[in-house]
């Protein structure tokens, strides 16, 4: 994140303005991008690595999978497996390089699986290149063979 690194170099300058974590947090929260700085005040962040770990989590752009059949087939980063989540069967592709996982709303509409928004709202580019919204997330764990993917 290049803001870091510029706002750590400048603060050398002005040490009397970063003294604690929580100065230090609170002036990196105010030259953030609104975008960012909107998605991370809620947290209220006093240690610095984190607060800056947490920004450069947000910034990451999602990867989305327009791949084929054959491709993801022929990849050793992307698996597709027949899922079942309350007995209700879906095809999935996972992706080990993705910095995101989607799923669709039409699958989850008739489970009872709870919800919660977040922003910013991010934009996935479909290979149609239309945009779609992803502005909620399903709170459900996976556990696959002992593997565990929190939400």
């Amino acid at each position: 994140m290049q803001y870091e690194a510029e706002f750590t170099s400048l603060s050398r300058y002005a040490p009397h303005y970063v003294i604690t974590q929580e100065e230090k947090c609170h002036r990196f929260l105010r030259g953030l991008r609104d975008q960012l700085r909107l998605a991370l005040a809620p947290f209220d962040i006093n240690e610095f690595s984190v607060l800056v770990e947490r920004a450069r989590r947000i910034e990451v752009k999602a990867r989305v999978i327009a791949i084929t059949p054959q491709e993801a087939k022929d990849s050793e980063e992307v698996v597709t497996v027949i899922l079942s989540i309350s007995n209700k069967f879906g095809r999935v592709l996972f992706d080990s390089g993705a910095s995101h996982s989607f799923i669709s709303e039409e699958f989850f509409s008739d489970l009872s699986v709870e919800t919660a928004c977040f922003t910013p709202t991010l934009y996935v580019k479909m290979p149609t290149g239309d945009s779609l919204p992803a502005n909620r997330m399903f709170l459900i764990n996976l556990n696959i063979q002992g593997y565990k993917f929190p939400t």
